[in-house]
């Protein structure tokens, strides 16, 4: 008994070690991946890259991004079979997206409250990507993902979340350089009309077809 104790300590300390060794590898090829991740110059890009790297370096077999637009969820990037159902409310994608928190569920049978869209889900790991993206891997395995997982995939969301703020900043200041030149256009425009009605007319043609206005008027007293 003294001899097959020691065994199990060697035996255990050995399995430790080992797992430190392949955590501290996957973070190195997490971070030599961070590069390519982080030129990502679209958002369509950046969220097939996220999957890419999450099956290729993290090794999770199924895993997809989600985006939330006007409360409404889609699947904009996966990898592995049966992905493109979006859960229920209250599943704990949305929850996820409402309280930016990271979820794990080491067995679905403990955590009713999951409401995975297959009924093959058994275990899975949900993180918020920036305001409104949602990173999930999922495997129909029971325990298939620790704490060490989920950590592994809040970092390939930090980085995710990063690139995604920088890709909607870049393009948002692009948009707001267009529509300032399409205003001087319409300037120029309104500066050649010759009549006051004209004057009018062409202001209004341009707040709604430069600013995208709706509903607009001018009103002389």
């Amino acid at each position: 008994e003294l001899l097959a104790g020691h065994a199990a300590q060697v035996d255990a300390r050995l399995h430790a070690e080992a797992d430190l060794r392949s955590r501290q590898q996957t973070i190195t090829e997490l971070h030599e991946a961070a590069p390519g991740l982080i030129d990502a110059e679209t958002e369509t890009e950046l969220f097939e890259r996220v999957v890419d790297i999450a099956a290729r370096v993290l090794n999770f077999d199924r895993s997809s991004m989600f985006v939330s637009e006007d409360g409404q969820f889609s699947v904009v990037a996966g990898h592995g079979e049966g992905l493109e159902r979006v859960p229920d409310e209250g599943s704990v994608l949305h929850r996820t997206y409402e309280e930016g928190e990271s979820y794990l569920v080491r067995e679905l049978s403990e955590t009713p409250e999951a409401k995975p869209a297959y009924e093959s889900t058994n275990s899975g790991l949900s993180v918020a990507v920036g305001d409104n993206a949602v990173f999930q891997a999922l495997s129909a395995e029971p325990n298939a993902f620790d704490e060490s997982d989920l950590e592994l995939a809040e970092l390939l969301a930090a980085y995710a979340g990063a690139t995604l703020s920088r890709i909607r900043s870049e393009r948002a200041l692009r948009e707001s350089r267009q529509v300032i030149e399409r205003l001087h256009d319409a300037a120029a425009d309104i500066a050649a009309a010759e009549t006051e009605q004209g004057v009018l007319d062409r202001s209004i043609d341009a707040a709604e077809r430069v600013l995208a206005f709706e509903k607009c008027a001018i009103v002389l007293r």
